[in-house]
C-alpha cells in the first residue's frame, strides 16, 4: 500500500487537472459589505497549473527554496523535510512527476477581509488517495499558497461539507461544541491525548538482540498488514516512510487506565494504532531509551459537515527521542530519515522532530471524533 519514494515525493504533482463543473466560489465580502469573487473556476485551474511547475521543478533539483512561493506553514515544512531527506541521501530515483489529479470540490467560507482561503477536494487518481487541501491569500497582491493537505484512502466517504443557499462553507469555531460532542479545539487536545497515551514509550530497551529483531518484525509485519482508512504515516513529506528494517544494536507503548482521560473521548483509530507500532518498534532497539511526545498547534480550520458534524484540520507536532546507554552505537537503516537526519550513526542521542496534518472528523452530538485522513513527514533533528 505504500508509495515508493519516488512516488510518494511526487504525490502533488499535476499531469491533468480536471475541474469539476459547479465548483464556483462564493463571493467575498469585504470590509465596505461590496462583494467580489475570491476565486473562479479559472483561477483555480491556473493555481494548480503553477503549483505543477513549481513543484516538478523543486524535486527534480531537490531543493526547497522553489516551494516557498507555492507553499507555506507546516505543508511547507514536510515537504522541505523529504527534499531534505532525498538529498542527504542521495536518492537517485527518477521523480514520478506523471499524476492525474482531478479536482472534485472546490468551496469557500464567506471572508469579511484578507486572508482569503478556499478548500479543494483532489483525487489522486495514480496514488488512489483524496486529498482535502487548503489555498490561503494573504493580501490581494500575494500568490495562493497551499497551507493543509491531509489525504485519505479514496474507499472513505468524506462527508460532505455544509454550504449555505449560495455555496459558501460554514467555519466552525475553535470553541464552538454546537452539536458536537466536542468542541475542535477541544478534540485535538483528546486526541494528542490518545496519541500520548497509546505512543508513549516505555523506556525499557531490551539487551537481547534476538529479542530485539523479533519485536521488531511483529512491529513491521502488524504496520504491514490489516486495514486502515489512512494513508501509512510518517516521514516522506506524502502518505509516509517505507517500513524500516530494526536498527542493528530491543518495551511497548503504554496507556492510560484512568476513566477521566480525556483521550477516551476520541476513537482510538488506525492512525493512533500505527503511531503505537512505531513506537513499539523503535523501543525494541536494544541500550536504548525511546520516548514519542505529541502536542497540538492552535485550530485554525475547521468546517461544518451536512450531517452537523465538523471537519478539523488539525497541526500536531510529534518528537521521537532516543537516549542511549555508554557503549551503545546505532546503525540506522540505509534510506531511513534516522540516517538521513542523524548522520548515519547515533552514539550518546537525538531526536526526530515530525509535523502531521490530520483531517478530524465530528460525528454529530454523541459522536466521538477520529482521524479520516493525514499527511506527514520529519522535519527537523538533533543528534551526536
Amino acid at each position: 500500500m505504500r508509495p515508493s519514494r519516488a512516488t510518494a515525493l511526487g504525490g502533488s504533482l499535476v499531469a491533468t487537472v480536471l475541474l469539476a463543473a459547479g465548483c464556483s466560489l462564493p463571493h467575498e465580502r469585504t470590509e465596505t459589505g461590496a462583494s467580489k469573487i475570491a476565486i473562479t473556476q479559472v483561477d483555480a485551474e491556473a493555481i494548480y497549473a503553477r503549483y505543477a511547475r513549481v513543484r516538478r521543478s523543486a524535486l527534480r533539483l531537490l531543493d526547497p527554496q522553489p516551494l516557498t512561493s507555492i507553499e507555506t506553514g507546516p505543508v511547507l515544512a514536510i515537504d522541505s523535510g523529504a527534499l531534505q531527506v532525498a538529498r542527504r541521501l542521495l536518492l537517485t530515483e527518477k521523480v514520478d512527476d506523471n499524476q492525474n489529479l482531478e479536482i472534485q470540490q472546490v468551496l469557500a467560507p464567506r471572508l469579511t477581509s484578507y486572508p482569503l482561503w478556499f478548500v479543494a477536494v483532489v483525487r489522486d487518481g495514480v496514488r488512489k488517495l483524496t486529498k482535502v487541501q487548503i489555498f490561503t491569500r494573504e493580501t490581494s497582491v500575494s500568490t495562493w499558497q497551499l497551507v493543509a493537505s491531509p489525504e485519505t484512502l479514496t474507499t472513505v466517504d468524506l462527508p460532505g461539507f455544509a454550504v449555505d443557499d449560495q455555496g459558501a462553507l460554514a467555519p466552525v469555531a475553535p470553541d464552538d461544541d454546537n452539536g458536537l460532542s466536542l468542541s475542535p479545539a477541544d478534540a485535538v487536545t483528546a486526541y494528542v491525548g490518545a496519541l500520548n497515551a497509546a505512543s508513549g514509550a516505555e523506556e525499557n530497551g531490551q539487551d537481547d538482540p534476538a529479542a530485539a529483531a523479533r519485536a521488531a518484525k511483529r512491529a513491521q509485519d502488524q504496520e504491514l498488514g490489516g486495514s486502515s482508512d489512512l494513508p501509512d504515516p510518517g516521514g516522506d513529506g506524502a502518505a509516509g516512510p517505507s517500513p524500516q528494517p530494526a536498527p542493528t544494536t530491543g518495551g511497548g507503548p503504554g496507556g492510560s487506565d484512568d476513566e477521566t482521560d480525556p483521550s477516551r473521548l476520541i476513537v482510538r483509530d488506525s492512525f493512533i494504532a500505527q503511531m503505537a507500532t512505531i513506537a513499539r518498534q523503535q523501543s525494541s532497539i536494544g541500550g536504548v531509551r525511546f520516548a514519542q511526545q505529541w502536542q497540538a498547534q492552535p485550530v485554525e480550520y475547521a468546517l461544518r459537515t451536512a450531517d452537523g458534524g465538523a471537519l478539523v484540520f488539525a497541526d500536531l507536532l510529534r518528537v521521537d527521542a532516543y537516549s542511549l546507554s555508554e557503549g551503545t552505537v546505532v546503525n540506522w537503516p540505509e534510506g531511513s530519515e534516522q540516517q538521513a537526519f542523524l548522520t548515519g550513526k547515533l552514539y550518546s542521542g537525538g531526536q526526530l522532530s515530525y509535523i502531521h496534518q490530520v483531517l478530524l472528523y465530528l460525528p454529530p452530538e454523541g459522536g466521538k471524533p477520529r482521524a479520516i485522513g493525514q499527511y506527514g513527514g520529519v522535519v527537523d533533528a538533533s543528534g551526536s
